[in-house]
């Protein structure tokens, strides 16, 4: 009688990618900032448009972007957006670098940061910069989900 056994295949993201499935960390990057456009968003936890206005985005004839350079070119460049959030302006800057960003190391490092600010250096540390700190790591987590 042959034994019978359980297998567990594990696909990662190699498999949807390769099936062209918009999954990656950049194409979720992409979608958010599309969405910030295309919403009218002018002012959320990441990113703030106020003062811009709808007028200054037609009259520029600024629309969605395909790439996180369009967006910098387009938005950043021209002013009308400023990034709020330093975890994803990190994140676009190591973009900018190496057209390519690690998510999870950019996270990992922000964390270690935090707790050497506080663990190494605790009289250095106000309670309020490190509810910042921890504000903004959730506010990051959230972009994440």
């Amino acid at each position: 009688m042959e034994a019978i056994s359980n297998k567990l295949v594990i696909i990662g993201n190699g498999f949807d990618l390769a099936h062209k499935f918009k999954t990656s960390y950049n194409d979720f990057i992409l979608w958010y900032l599309n969405e910030f456009i295309k919403n009218r968003n002018h002012s959320d936890e990441i990113l703030n448009a106020e003062g811009c206005g709808d007028a200054n985005f037609e009259n520029n004839e600024v629309r969605g972007i395909d790439s996180i350079k369009d967006f910098q070119e387009k938005y950043i460049g021209r002013g009308l957006i400023k990034i709020k959030s330093n975890f994803f302006n990190q994140l676009i800057r190591e973009h900018e670098a190496y057209n390519w960003v690690d998510i999870e190391k950019e996270y990992y490092s922000s964390i270690v940061d935090i707790y050497e600010k506080i663990m190494l250096n605790p009289n250095s540390v106000s309670g309020r910069s490190v509810r910042c700190n921890i504000k903004l790591l959730r506010t990051s987590a959230r972009c994440l989900i």
